[in-house]
């Protein structure tokens, strides 16, 4: 069973166990052509009562027009699990630490510590543009690395269950970003080590941040989950 699947298992498991309330309000920047600008990357989703979710917009150009026909005020008063079950499309220090996604901020970082460093991307043309930074698109690279660090992106684009398959067993996995605010179970199942991600914390004020183009961190929590210490709730009620 695939990573996608698991998932979808895991949303049935939760609605099964919890009372999951509708979509409140919905959150969509403008499509840009040619990749989303930094401070329009994400959507949000609000479920009454507050509880929000935060996604990257991962779209071709080719999906402008769908990703423009609905309307948000379309959606309120809909379940989830509509929508989570259509979850996971396939579009397009003396260590070696490998980086899937380019965290640009850690990468200076990881020299101090005198690692070696290899960051798989998809983009090509980050290649071109980061001239001083091993950047390529050979996925089998990160069978010698002992360190991974995924963006949470490779859930969303289902690129995660290759990723895996071309890492050491031995190697640490983290998955971590923004949009994987959700339960870990289905990554630490395919033995990814830690999940970090964010929480909303204050809707109204998340939701004002990102349609004013504002800094939005002050309205989230980070979280991280840890395999080695985490307790699931899906078979506990």
């Amino acid at each position: 069973m695939g990573l996608k699947d698991e998932f979808k298992r895991m949303v049935g498991q939760l609605e099964n166990s919890f009372s999951i309330p509708p979509i409140e309000a919905v959150f969509l920047p403008p499509f840009y052509r040619g990749g989303q600008p930094k401070d329009s990357q994400f959507m949000a989703l609000v479920l009454k009562g507050g509880a929000t979710g935060i996604s990257y917009i991962l779209l071709p150009d080719s999906e402008e027009g769908a990703y423009n026909a609905p309307q948000p005020r379309e959606l309120t008063g809909r379940y989830p699990r509509e929508f989570a079950l259509e979850f996971g499309g396939d579009d397009p220090v003396g260590e070696m630490i490998g980086m899937v996604g380019l965290f640009s901020g850690l990468v200076n970082t990881i020299r101090k510590a005198g690692a070696e460093l290899v960051i798989i991307e998809k983009r090509e043309r980050l290649a071109e543009k980061y001239h001083d930074i091993p950047i390529t698109t050979d996925i089998t690279r990160l069978a010698g690395c002992t360190k991974i660090l995924c963006t949470g992106t490779t859930v969303l684009n289902n690129s995660l269950d290759d990723i895996l398959q071309h890492c050491s067993p031995d190697a640490f996995i983290s998955v971590v970003g923004p949009t994987a605010g959700y339960f870990p179970d289905p990554l630490f199942a395919c033995g990814v080590d830690v999940v970090g991600g964010r929480v909303v914390k204050d809707s109204a004020d998340f939701l004002r941040r990102l349609s004013e183009r504002e800094r939005w961190e002050d309205s989230t929590l980070k979280t991280c989950f840890q395999r080695n210490t985490y307790r699931t709730i899906l078979n506990n009620r």
